[in-house]
Formats: structure tokens, C-alpha cells, sequence
């Protein structure tokens, strides 16, 4: 008889490690769907300054889609710093180091 499962223990098996992101040769397929699957779009404004040869600075601005993600983030160490990232959604994880 197999044993039931409690909802976080589903959760966890479902989750997939991806490795060392700064130690992919080629980006994993589950990462490139969780980010073409995966957040929530949003329109902002990037505002920034055009210095032309000629005359004063230019206030300049332009609307921009972005898209947010649902992660949980875990940082540890002072120097070398390591970041684990969970995606809430699709339930793929990563590290990298910085």
C-alpha cells in the first residue's frame, strides 16, 4: 500500500533543483519555462538623462514591461555570497554566487 502524502511533503517532491546557476553550459529547459510561464507582468517608467555634444542635459523617459516572480530568496555568507532562489509557483530552485 502506498503511503499518502501530506500537502508539503507533495509540495517538496514536485520541486525541482537546477544546479549552480553560474555553472550552466546551456540554460535549463525547466528554468527557460519557469521564465516564460511563471510572474506577473507589469508596465513601468525608466527615466533617464541624455547628454547631447551640444547644450544641456535632456530629461528623458520610456514605458517598459516587466515582469515580477514569486521567489523565495535565501541569502548566506558576508564575502562570497551565496543566494538560493525557490520559485513559489512552478516550485524549480536554483543558487548562484556572487
Amino acid at each position: 500500500m502506498e503511503k499518502i502524502l501530506t500537502p508539503s511533503e507533495l509540495e517538496r517532491k514536485q520541486m525541482t533543483y537546477l544546479g549552480i546557476a553560474n555553472g550552466w553550459k546551456e540554460t535549463p529547459a525547466k528554468y527557460t519555462k519557469h521564465l516564460a510561464e511563471c510572474g506577473t507582468e507589469y508596465e513601468t517608467t525608466i527615466c533617464y538623462m541624455e547628454y547631447p555634444e551640444q547644450g544641456t542635459a535632456i530629461k528623458r523617459q520610456r514605458q517598459e514591461m516587466r515582469k515580477r516572480y514569486n521567489l523565495t530568496t535565501k541569502k548566506s555568507g558576508t564575502y562570497s555570497v551565496k543566494t538560493e532562489e525557490t520559485c513559489n509557483q512552478c516550485g524549480c530552485s536554483w543558487e548562484s554566487w556572487t
